[in-house]
């Protein structure tokens, strides 16, 4: 398995920082969108809200002039990257316990 890495703020750092930097430094990567709550949510939001994107997509990597810094990583989501899409959706249903992670239409 490639190197999936966690961009979550809880953790007390200024993780939207990292993650831009990471975003920018792999410009052909992925990233796993996940509800912090994902544990007590009911499992038909979170298939509805759990998504995986590429990395130059608008919605997890441009921020528009409604957003607050720290949005990506420090509001109601956290990020999970890797340059391998298959390692990264085995991860995702790892963590979820989701059948299958849908795609952002940024994936077609």
């Amino acid at each position: 398995m490639r190197v999936v890495l966690f961009f979550n703020e809880t953790e007390g750092i200024d993780t939207d920082k990292h993650y831009i930097a990471w975003i920018n430094a792999n410009k052909n990567g992925y990233v796993l969108s996940i509800p912090k709550n994902y544990r007590t949510i009911s499992k038909l939001f979170l298939s509805k809200t759990t998504r995986i994107h590429r990395v130059n997509c608008y919605l997890i990597s441009k921020y528009s002039k409604f957003q607050q810094s720290s949005s990506f990583t420090g509001k109601k989501y956290f990020k999970i990257c890797s340059t391998n899409q298959s390692d990264l959706t085995q991860k995702a249903i790892h963590i979820t316990g989701l059948f299958m992670i849908e795609k952002c239409r940024c994936m077609n």
